[in-house]
C-alpha cells in the first residue's frame, strides 16, 4: 500500500510540474466501514488521467465525473463535499470487504499557494517523510492548503493568522500519531470554536522493525 501511494504521489506531482489542472477527491469522514482509511485520495488530470483510490474502485467512477466536470470550465466550480454510500452488495461486486458511507471533498488544486503546498505533501509522501497537509472544507476559501513538516510551513487557508497556527499545531500533533481527521475551528480561528472544517491528512514516519537476538 505504501509503494502505491508512493507511485501515485510522483505521478501527480509530475502533472502540477508540468502545469496541468488537476482535481483531488479526498476521504474525509467515514460512516461504518471503508477499505482504505480517512484521508486517502484520487486525483484527475485535465487529460483524464487517473492516479490513487478513496475506496479501492467502489465510486472513483463517480468521481472522476464530478472532477471532469469541474475540469471542462476555465473557472472551476466551487468545491464539494460529496456523500456515497457503498452498499454490502455493491462491494461485493467490485471485491471490496464491506459497505459503509464514505465522504469525498472534491476540489480542483488551484492558485499557486494550494498547488505548492499540495506539491511539498506529495513529495513528502514519494520521501517517506513525516508531514501533513491541511485542507479548509468550507467557506469561501474552501480547498485552501497548508502544509506542515518537521521544519517548515507553506500555504495558507485564506483566514486568519490564527487559524493557520492552531492547525499547524493541530498538524503536528496528528503527524506524531499518524492519524487524519476532520477539525472544526471557530471563523476567528479559535480552537474552540465552529463553521469551519479543517480535514488534515497526516502521513507519519515509516515504521520500522528491530530484531533483537544472535540465534
Amino acid at each position: 500500500m505504501r509503494r502505491a501511494a508512493q507511485q501515485t504521489a510522483s505521478v501527480v506531482a509530475g502533472w502540477l510540474r508540468q502545469g496541468r489542472r488537476v482535481v483531488a477527491g479526498t476521504l474525509v469522514a467515514v460512516d461504518g466501514s471503508s477499505p482504505l482509511d480517512v484521508g486517502a485520495s484520487v486525483y484527475i488530470s485535465e487529460e483524464g488521467g487517473l492516479e490513487g483510490s478513496v475506496t479501492g474502485g467502489c465510486v472513483e467512477g463517480a468521481i472522476a465525473q464530478e472532477a471532469l466536470a469541474m475540469l471542462a470550465v476555465a473557472d472551476a466550480p466551487a468545491p464539494k463535499l460529496v456523500t456515497y454510500g457503498i452498499s454490502d452488495e455493491l462491494a461485493g461486486t467490485v471485491g471490496l470487504m464491506c459497505g459503509g458511507v464514505v465522504h469525498i471533498f472534491i476540489h480542483e488544486l488551484r492558485g499557486d499557494a494550494a498547488r505548492e503546498a499540495a506539491l511539498l505533501a506529495l513529495d513528502a509522501v514519494v520521501a517517506e517523510r513525516p508531514a501533513a497537509i491541511a485542507t479548509l472544507l468550507d467557506g469561501p476559501a474552501a480547498g485552501s492548503k497548508l502544509y506542515v513538516d518537521a521544519d517548515r510551513r507553506a500555504g495558507g487557508l485564506g483566514g486568519p493568522e490564527l487559524l493557520d497556527a492552531n492547525v499547524e499545531r493541530e498538524a503536528r500533533g496528528l503527524v506524531v500519531q499518524g492519524h487524519s481527521t476532520v477539525r472544526a475551528f471557530g471563523e476567528d480561528g479559535a480552537t474552540l470554536g465552529s463553521g469551519l472544517r479543517v480535514h488534515v491528512a497526516a502521513f507519519a514516519e515509516a515504521p520500522r522493525m528491530v530484531i533483537f537476538g544472535a540465534i
